[in-house]
């Protein structure tokens, strides 16, 4: 994650001393990032700057709390989730408190291609991308309905690709909370978008294709139904998101190859995926230069 790696560690150590000079090079190096995720969780470029401007006064006077001085932005980004969620409280937003447990220092990412004719409905969709774009305030809309942990989850991950372990020290939570997260936010905003005139009928017309592949490629004898799929139906939200570890995806796609209600399930769900990802907002300038931004804080932290 950016900003940390290109602020010098020297900075860092003078900074938790105390000298505002160092700090400063902190905030113009931090600030376009945490402000631009301050916007989008908060939806308000007015907030958006308040909140950050209590975020570096935390910083500044919690500095020497930091752990590792690579973990700055990954810290920094802690902070201001709790500092937006507490704002979104007291505007009487939804907010979830975060759990926090021990995480895993490892993330192995998802891997697609053993199961090509099961998500073939993804190619499907990339045709459709126009569409998609046109309907993306719809999706937005969406995931600004989410609990807020789920929301930070999802912008995180699906907006940002942020692995799931980053994801869980940002939220200070374990990536299983992580994962849980994801799964939740996924299937809620599936059935959000297909409770909207036109959305049920518009998803149905994507996932068609790719079940259609799954059927011609699945031999008559091996397809078959089945109704104690529960816990495979949340692993595959997390199977289109890359967030199985290894031993998990092998034993999904084992089941896949005769199991066509996951295999509809997984088109549904790879297709809903490939539309959320393609509604995440497009990054414009940050609310507020970094430089103009320091001016600003400067004279809180002398406060």
């Amino acid at each position: 994650m950016g900003s940390s790696s290109v602020i010098d560690e020297g900075v860092i150590d003078r900074a938790v001393k105390g000298d505002k000079e160092a700090f400063s090079i902190i905030v113009r190096g931090s600030g376009a990032r945490v402000l631009l995720v301050a916007e989008r969780i908060l939806r308000s470029p007015e907030e958006a700057i308040s909140a950050v401007h209590s975020l570096f006064v935390i910083a500044f006077s919690s500095l020497r709390k930091l752990k590792s001085k690579g973990f700055l932005e990954t810290w920094l980004l802690q902070l201001l989730v709790g500092v937006c969620g507490e704002r979104l409280k007291e505007k009487g937003g939804k907010a979830r408190a975060t759990v926090t447990n021990k995480y895993p220092e490892t993330d192995t990412p998802g891997t697609m291609g053993a199961v090509a004719h099961a998500v073939s409905s993804v190619e499907s969709v990339s045709d459709r991308l126009s569409q998609i774009r046109a309907r993306g305030e719809q999706v937005r809309r969406a995931v600004d309905g989410l609990p807020f942990n789920e929301r930070a989850a999802v912008m995180f991950r699906d907006w940002d690709g942020v692995s799931t372990i980053e994801v869980a020290e940002i939220l200070r939570t374990s990536r299983e909370e992580v994962r849980k997260l994801l799964v939740n936010a996924r299937k809620t905003v599936a059935d959000t978008l297909e409770a909207v005139e036109g959305w049920g009928r518009y998803v149905q017309n994507l996932r068609s294709d790719g079940i259609a592949a799954c059927e011609d490629n699945s031999s008559p004898a091996k397809r078959k139904r089945s109704n104690r799929c529960g816990k495979n139906s949340e692993r595959l939200w997390l199977f289109v998101g890359g967030e199985l570890g290894q031993t998990e995806q092998m034993a999904l796609i084992l089941h896949l190859e005769h199991c066509l209600t996951c295999q509809e399930c997984l088109a549904r769900a790879s297709v809903i995926l490939e539309v959320i990802r393609e509604a995440a907002p497009v990054e414009g300038e940050p609310p507020i230069a970094p430089d103009k931004l320091w001016k600003e804080v400067e004279p809180l932290l002398a406060g």
